[in-house]
C-alpha cells in the first residue's frame, strides 16, 4: 500500500476526518493553514517534509491486515483478586508511553484492551496540536481507562491516563508521595514539543524504580535518551518490535542507547503491562 499524509482543515468535521483517515492506514495528519493556502504551506514546509520523509520510511499494512487486527484484538483477561492486587500496589506507581509516526493506531490498540485497574499512564504523542484533543477523546471512547488532556498541577489518578496537550511538554512532578503534573512550553527538544525525553526524564527523577516506560512506534530519536535513563534508575522499559512498527526508529535508538528491558510485539504490550504489574503485586 502506498504510504499516506493527510491535510486536514481544523474544523470539528475536518478533526473527525483526520481520525478517521488514521484509523484507515494513513501515516500522519498535517492542519491544513487557516490563513491563504500557498503562504501557510510554505510557512508549513519543514513540517510537511518531515511527515514525507517519516512515511517514505512506513511499513504500512494492509486493509486485510487492519481489518483482523480490529477482530483480533479482546480486553486483557484478569480475574477480580488480580484486579485487587494491582490496586493495592503503592501510589508511586506510573506508567509513561512515547510515541510519534504510526503511535495514534498503536496506541489505540492498546488502550481498547487495557483493564481499568491500572496505574496512571502518561501519553507523549508527537501529533499535529490542534488534533491532540480529538485524539484524546477517541482514546477515552474506545478505553475503559478515563483518557484526559494532561494539565497543570493534575494529580495523577489510578485507571486515568493522560496525554499531552499539544504544544506543551507534560513532566511528572513528586512532592513526598503525591505525584503530579505539569506543563512547560520550554524549547522544542529533538524539534518536538511536546517531546517523549522530556516527559520520560522526568519521570525517572520522579518515580524511579515504581516506573514503566513504553517506546512505540516513530521516526527519528525522541524517547531513546529518556528511557535509557528510566531503566538506569530501575525502571521496567519495553520497546515496541520491528515487525509490529509503522517506522522503527525511535524504538532502534533506545535499544542501541541499551535503553530497552524486553522488546516485543505491539498485540504483546497489553498483557506484558498487566503481567508485570501483577507481578510486582505479589513482591
Amino acid at each position: 500500500p502506498l504510504p499516506v499524509v493527510m491535510v486536514s482543515a481544523y474544523t470539528e468535521s475536518g478533526s473527525s476526518a483526520a481520525l478517521r483517515a488514521l484509523d484507515l492506514g494513513a501515516i500522519d495528519v498535517v492542519e491544513k493553514p487557516r490563513m491563504e493556502v500557498r503562504d501557510g504551506l510554505n510557512r508549513l514546509a519543514e513540517l510537511i517534509i518531515d511527515k514525507v520523509r517519516a512515511a517514505s520510511y512506513a511499513r504500512v499494512a494492509t486493509p486485510a491486515e487492519r481489518f483482523f487486527d480490529g477482530i483480533s484484538a479482546e480486553p486483557v483477561q484478569i480475574s477480580q483478586a488480580e484486579r485487587e492486587k494491582i490496586g493495592s500496589l503503592p501510589n508511586q506507581h506510573v506508567i509513561a508511553i512515547g510515541a510519534s509516526t504510526g503511535g495514534p493506531q498503536a496506541l489505540s490498540s492498546i488502550f481498547r484492551v487495557l483493564p481499568r485497574d491500572l496505574p496512571p499512564i502518561l501519553v507523549v504523542q508527537h501529533i499535529t496540536p490542534s488534533f491532540t484533543e480529538s485524539f484524546c477523546n477517541s482514546l477515552d471512547h474506545d478505553s475503559q481507562l478515563t483518557v484526559q488532556l494532561g494539565a497543570e498541577g493534575a494529580h495523577l489518578r489510578r485507571g486515568h491516563a493522560y496525554l499531552a496537550p499539544g504544544g506543551q511538554h507534560m513532566l511528572l512532578r513528586r512532592t513526598g508521595d503525591d505525584l503530579t503534573l505539569t506543563l512547560s512550553g520550554h524549547d522544542r527538544v529533538n524539534r518536538h514539543r511536546p517531546s517523549v525525553d522530556e516527559l520520560f526524564k522526568s519521570v525517572a527523577e520522579s518515580a524511579g524504580s515504581f516506573a514503566t516506560g513504553i517506546l512505540l512506534t516513530g521516526m527519528g530519536v525522541d524517547g531513546a535518551e529518556g528511557l535509557a535513563l528510566m531503566r538506569g534508575k530501575g525502571a521496567w522499559t519495553l520497546a515496541q518490535d520491528e515487525s509490529s512498527s509503522v517506522v522503527f526508529g525511535m524504538p532502534r535508538a533506545a535499544i542501541e542507547q541499551n535503553g530497552v528491558d524486553q522488546v516485543i510485539g505491539l498485540d504483546e504490550i497489553p498483557n506484558a503491562i498487566v503481567k508485570h504489574f501483577i507481578v510486582e503485586s505479589n513482591n
